[in-house]
């Protein structure tokens, strides 16, 4: 449960419904904007990604995502 094992026991489901799993994101987050690539859920409930500076976990905030333009699959 939750209460026992906080978002891990949910990290497995919730990576197999990530609509931006590999894909180009741009991630706003306190004034600023930065390219990547979405990842997945880290165990604490935070966002994988891939940027620059390497894999880093975004948690909690104000975090707006959107996928990036001309990356829509179909």
């Amino acid at each position: 449960t939750f209460a026992q094992d906080g978002f891990a026991c949910y990290r497995d489901a919730w990576n197999l419904l990530n609509a931006l799993h590999n894909r180009p994101i741009l991630i706003d987050q306190a004034g600023s904007s930065e390219l990547a690539t979405c990842l997945d859920a880290a165990a604490n409930g935070g966002l994988r990604v891939q940027g620059k500076g390497g894999v880093k976990v975004l948690l909690g905030g104000e975090i707006s995502l959107r996928l990036q333009a001309g990356s829509a699959h179909g």
